[in-house]
């Protein structure tokens, strides 16, 4: 299981801002396929923004994720997920859309149950409603997150 940190990461000047379906928030669930680097990795999250949460999105997502070691306590993880989304808007109107997401990061293995990840990823998105049509993102820092294992 695992928690998204990049309200954090928002905080760094000249990193991406948009907030277009990436969430700030999430929970990720990930458990091991066949093989011990190879994962299925499900999450639902979101960000809560505008007075009375008129700007917020709602994504769930599900992907494949393989890792490498490439040192001691350190792992290049690459995959891809598909995600739904929903994002509200001020004025009331709300668009719904489906979206695929190629991905690269690194874990740091801090002990036993307990590791961090980044991720960068691109993210291309068909949406309708409010906001209608085709959109691609490159997004080099994604998301940071905090892992444990239970």
């Amino acid at each position: 299981m695992g928690f998204n940190m990049t309200a954090l990461i928002r905080r760094i000047p000249l990193l991406p801002q948009e907030e277009f379906v990436s969430g700030e928030y999430a929970i990720i669930f990930k458990r091991p396929r066949n093989k011990k680097s190879s994962y299925q990795r499900m999450s639902i999250g979101g960000a809560v923004a505008g007075r009375g949460f008129q700007n917020s999105t709602l994504q769930f997502s599900y992907g494949l994720e393989k890792r490498k070691n490439i040192f001691k306590n350190w792992h290049l993880v690459s995959g891809f997920d598909v995600s739904i989304f929903v994002i509200g808007s001020s004025n009331g109107n709300a668009s719904t859309g489906i979206g695929f997401s190629p991905f690269v990061g690194a874990h740091l293995q801090l002990n036993e149950r307990i590791y961090l990840s980044a991720e960068s990823n691109v993210f291309a998105a068909m949406s309708v409603g409010e906001i209608n049509g085709f959109s691609l993102f490159i997004r080099p820092l994604n998301g940071l997150t905090i892992n444990f294992r239970l």
